[in-house]
C-alpha cells in the first residue's frame, strides 16, 4: 500500500515537471508565431497603403486586434489553474486560425488530459509518461521507441499516438505517418470529451497533410472538423487555404467570403499568406466590395444621427442637459476617429460593438428632454393665456358702467324730445322701455365682438405640438435605426 502511494506521488511528480516543460514550450511558441504575424502585417501595411489607404489601416487594425488577443492568451497562460476543456475552447477562440499546433500543447495542460492519463492501465501509464517527459525534453528517439512499445501492448491507449502523431510531424518529419497516428488516435477516444478530443486529432490529422503537399485530403479532413466544430470561421478559412493551394480559386473565394462577412481580422492574414498569392486580387476585391458596403451603411447611419443633433441645437438640449452632450462628444469623437481610420474592420467594429451604446440611449434621452421641453412651453403657453383673460375681465367692469351712462343719457334725451313735443309723459316712459331691447342687444353685441378680440390674441398649442412632431420624428429614426441593424448585417 506505501509503495503504491509513493509510485502515484512519483507519477504526480513527473507529470508536473512534464506540465511546467508544455507551459514554457507554449508561450515560447506562442509568442514566436504570434510575433512573426504581427511583423508581417506590419511590414505588408505599408505596401498595401500604395493601393488604398482603406487596406493599410484594415491591416494596421488587425495587427493591434491580433497584438490584443496574444496579450490575453499569453496572460491566461500565465494564470493557468485548473484548466479545464471549456477553458481551452474560450482560449483557442484568441488565437489565429493557423493553431494547430499550439491547441497540442494547449490540451495537454487540462485536468481532462491528466485524468484520461492516469485512467490507463498501470503498466501503459509508468511507460507514457516515461514516453511523453523524454520527448517534451527533446530526447524525441528516447520517447517514441517507448511510445511504439505502449500501441503494442495496448492499442487503444490513443494519447500514446497523438504524441507519436506530433513526434512523427515535427522530429521525423514524416507528416503521412504522423497523420495515420491522429487517425488511429480517433478510433479510441471514448470519454465525454470525445468530440472534444476528435476535433483536436482531426485539426492535427490535417495539419500534416497540409505538409504532404496533398491539399485534396486536407480539405476533406477540415470539412469533417466543420462537422465537429459547427463550421466555425478558422475552419471556413483553412478549407479556403487548401483551395487555393490546390488551385480551385472559386471554392477558395467563396469560403473566404463566408469568412470575411463575419470575421474581417481573417482579411489581412489571407493578404499577407503566401498560399493566397493566387488569389490575391479577389481577396483585394472582396475587401473594397466589404469596405464599400460598410462605409455606406456608416453614412447613412450618421445621415440619421444628424438630424436627432440637429434637433438638440434647435432646442439647446445640450445646454440643458450634461448627458446629452456627454453623449454628443462621443459619438462625434467615435465619427472622426471612424472617418480617420476608416476601414471595414473599423466600421463593422463601430455596428457591432459601439453603437449599442448610442441606439436607442441617445435618441430616449433626447426624446426624454424633449417632454420637458414641451411641458414648459405647455406651462408659458397657460400662463400667457391666463392673462390675456385677465386682462379681459379687468376691462369688463369699466365698460358695463360706460355703456350703461350712455344708455341712460340717451334715454333721457329721448324722453325730453317726447315730453316737449304734444306727446304725454307715458309715451316718453313707453319709449325708454322700449329702448331696453336695443341697449341691451348694443351691448352684448359689443361684450362679444371684445371676446373675440381677446380669444383671437389668444395663443395656440403649436409650439407643443412642433415639439410632440420632434419627438415622433425622433422615435421614427430611432425606429429606423434599429429595423436596419439586423436588416443590413450590422449585428
Amino acid at each position: 500500500m506505501r509503495s503504491s502511494a509513493i509510485t502515484n506521488r512519483l507519477k504526480v511528480k513527473k507529470m508536473e515537471e512534464t506540465l511546467d516543460i508544455i507551459k514554457k514550450r507554449l508561450h515560447e511558441n506562442f509568442k514566436k508565431q504570434i510575433d512573426a504575424l504581427i511583423l508581417a502585417l506590419d511590414a505588408s501595411s505599408s505596401i498595401a497603403s500604395t493601393r488604398s489607404m482603406s487596406l493599410a489601416n484594415d491591416i494596421r487594425y488587425t495587427s493591434r486586434f491580433w497584438k490584443t488577443r496574444a496579450d490575453q492568451f499569453i496572460e491566461r497562460i500565465s494564470n493557468i489553474e485548473n484548466l479545464g476543456a471549456g477553458d481551452v475552447i474560450r482560449m483557442l477562440e484568441l488565437l489565429p486560425p493557423d493553431r494547430a499546433m499550439i491547441r497540442y500543447d494547449l490540451e495537454r495542460l487540462t485536468i481532462t488530459y491528466r485524468d484520461i492519463c492516469m485512467s490507463g492501465k498501470e503498466e501503459v501509464v509508468d511507460l507514457f509518461l516515461h514516453a511523453e517527459s523524454a520527448c517534451d525534453r527533446g530526447d524525441f528517439d528516447i520517447g517514441m521507441n517507448i511510445l511504439e512499445q505502449i500501441v503494442q501492448i495496448d492499442r487503444r491507449f490513443f494519447l500514446a499516438w497523438l504524441i507519436l502523431g506530433y513526434g512523427n510531424l515535427t522530429h521525423r518529419n514524416n507528416p503521412a505517418e504522423a497523420s495515420k497516428c491522429f487517425e488511429q488516435a480517433q478510433n479510441f477516444i471514448h470519454h465525454e470529451y470525445a468530440d472534444h478530443y476528435r476535433s483536436m486529432l482531426v485539426e492535427l490529422a490535417a495539419k500534416a497533410q497540409e505538409k504532404t503537399e496533398n491539399p485534396s485530403t486536407a480539405i476533406k479532413t477540415l470539412k469533417r472538423l466543420r462537422l465537429i466544430e459547427k463550421e466555425k470561421p478558422f475552419t471556413e478559412y483553412l478549407i479556403a487555404r487548401q483551395y487555393a493551394r490546390n488551385g480551385q480559386k472559386r471554392e477558395a473565394i467563396l469560403h473566404l467570403q463566408s469568412v470575411f462577412d463575419s470575421n474581417p481580422e481573417f482579411i489581412a492574414l489571407a493578404y499577407i499568406e503566401q498560399e493566397f498569392k493566387i488569389i490575391q486580387s479577389d481577396v483585394l476585391s472582396l475587401f473594397d466590395e466589404l469596405n464599400t458596403d460598410w462605409s455606406d451603411n456608416f453614412e447613412k447611419l450618421f445621415d440619421k444621427v444628424d438630424k436627432i443633433i440637429e434637433m438638440i441645437k434647435i432646442y439647446g438640449l445640450d445646454e440643458r442637459n450634461r448627458e446629452i452632450l456627454g453623449k454628443l462628444g462621443s459619438i462625434q469623437s467615435k465619427r472622426k476617429a471612424i472617418i480617420a481610420e476608416g476601414c471595414y474592420s473599423r466600421y463593422r467594429e463601430f455596428f457591432i460593438r459601439k453603437i449599442h451604446e448610442f441606439i436607442p440611449s441617445f435618441p430616449d434621452i433626447v426624446v426624454e428632454e424633449l417632454e420637458t421641453v414641451a411641458e414648459e412651453r405647455r406651462e408659458e403657453i397657460n400662463a400667457l393665456n391666463q392673462f390675456i383673460f385677465s386682462k379681459f375681465k379687468d376691462t369688463r367692469g369699466p365698460t358695463s358702467f360706460v355703456a350703461l351712462g350712455i344708455w341712460i343719457v340717451v334715454s333721457i334725451i329721448i324722453y325730453l324730445v317726447i315730453v316737449s313735443g304734444d306727446s304725454s309723459p307715458l309715451v316718453g316712459l313707453m319709449a325708454i322701455i322700449a329702448m331696453i331691447p336695443f341697449g341691451y342687444f348694443a351691448y352684448s353685441a359689443y361684450e362679444k365682438f371684445h371676446e373675440n378680440r381677446t380669444t383671437i390674441k389668444k395663443i395656440g398649442n403649436e409650439p407643443v405640438n412642433m415639439v410632440r412632431g420632434h419627438q415622433r420624428e425622433i422615435n421614427w429614426t430611432k425606429a429606423n435605426i434599429q429595423s436596419q441593424i439586423p436588416h443590413d448585417g450590422w449585428a
